[in-house]
């Protein structure tokens, strides 16, 4: 009779992020997410400020433009 081959554990999911990852590494997925949603309001910011002359419609405009746009018009 032949031993089955274990299973590997690499790259294995369940579906579930608590299950899947460690607190670690769930915290530092949370901290780049935080990290990045302020670089995105900040770049909103700066691209609204020079775009838009009514302030309460600033971030309704510029979130509207993907990451890449407000890039290339800030350069």
């Amino acid at each position: 009779m032949r031993n089955s081959a274990p299973q590997r554990r690499i790259g294995r999911r369940t579906g579930d992020v608590k299950k899947d990852f460690s607190p670690d590494q769930l915290a530092g997925i949370g901290a780049v997410a935080l990290i990045w949603n302020e670089i995105e309001y900040l770049l909103d910011l700066a691209v609204g400020n020079a775009i838009v002359k009514r302030e309460e419609i600033l971030l309704h405009i510029t979130s509207r433009y993907p990451f890449d746009a407000k890039n290339h018009l800030l350069q």
